[in-house]
């Protein structure tokens, strides 16, 4: 896809952006997951990332939540953006994951590689939410500089935004639960 020819000094590419869904069924998706989630031995906020047994995604296909929590929010993001994409083909879950963060865990700038789109559901959180996103992805780091808070994005919503682009969260005032996803799409040529 090409932008038009512009005559200005400077030209405005699509980017970096985030998207937020509230769900509606948001109680009645916390009231099967919180339960689970906090049964669970952790020893750091980051110990399901590299669960290999699947039990999480088995969970969460048993009651049929992919849709909700990643599908639904990942289309609607895609026919909310400002500007033209290919028509998507396929929306592929590449890997899903929950953060359940104790008082003082963090998580630093990063990204997600090899994804198209990446999310956070933000499924338990005691306090404001504290995920900062960053203007671009890895390789332009003065835009770093610009960040984007969400205090004022409240349980319940799925956050959505280019996989490559920086965020983080900064220390737990009090537990906070999230659900993380990645995703790739296909389009239509």
């Amino acid at each position: 896809m090409s932008i038009e020819s512009s005559t200005s000094d400077l030209v405005l590419f699509p980017g970096p952006f985030l998207y937020k869904k509230k769900l509606q069924s948001h109680d009645e998706i916390k009231e099967k997951l919180l339960p689970w989630i906090t049964q669970r031995p952790v020893e750091s906020c980051y110990d399901n990332f590299n669960d290999k047994s699947g039990k999480f995604g088995d969970y969460l296909e048993l009651h049929d939540l992919f849709s909700e929590i990643v599908f639904d929010p990942v289309a609607s993001c895609i026919e909310s953006l400002p500007f033209n994409i290919p028509d998507v083909d396929d929306i592929n879950l590449q890997h899903i994951w929950y953060n359940n963060y104790k008082v003082g865990e963090s998580h630093g700038p990063h990204v997600h590689a090899d994804a198209t789109f990446s999310g956070v559901y933000l499924l338990h959180v005691g306090e404001e939410n504290d995920t900062i996103f960053f203007g671009a992805g890895t390789s332009n780091t003065a835009y770093q500089n610009f960040s984007y808070d969400t205090k004022h994005i409240s349980e319940g919503s799925v956050l959505v935004f280019p996989s490559d682009m920086y965020h983080c969260t900064e220390p737990a005032q009090d537990n906070r639960i999230t659900i993380s996803f990645n995703v790739t799409c296909t389009f239509f040529e």
